[in-house]
């Protein structure tokens, strides 16, 4: 396996083959350091999918193989850490949700049990 400094020919997703290239080399490692930010093999899989699909829309040119592999990794963390933030909203969100149906549900029982006290 070539180092990334000693290869000079630049991988763009102008070009197929360079860019199934790229996929195939850096795939597992976009995979590896999506995982370990997230701990789920299908959502690590579904952001290197993004990874690439962002990388095969808008390229970085002119830029050394080196450079791409850390624009990848980037990516990667990047969008990991977007997912993690993403679950902590909702998990907080579907928590206060269920903190405020059950006060208001406490609410209401006691409003009527107060009510029929009253009469």
């Amino acid at each position: 396996m070539n180092s990334d400094r000693s290869t000079t020919r630049l991988i763009t997703s102008d070009n197929e083959q360079s860019f199934e290239a790229t996929f195939k080399r850096y795939y597992p490692l976009v995979y590896q350091l999506a995982y370990r930010y997230v701990g789920e093999r299908d959502e690590a899989e579904d952001i290197a999918q993004e990874v690439f699909l962002r990388f095969y829309r808008m390229p970085p040119h002119g830029v050394s193989e080196g450079e791409q592999r850390a624009w990848l990794c980037r990516g990667a963390t990047n969008l990991s850490l977007n997912a993690l933030r993403h679950a902590a909203s909702s998990n907080s969100a579907a928590h206060l949700g269920s903190v405020l149906y059950s006060d208001t549900a406490t609410h209401r029982r006691c409003a009527l049990s107060t009510s029929r006290s009253l009469t």
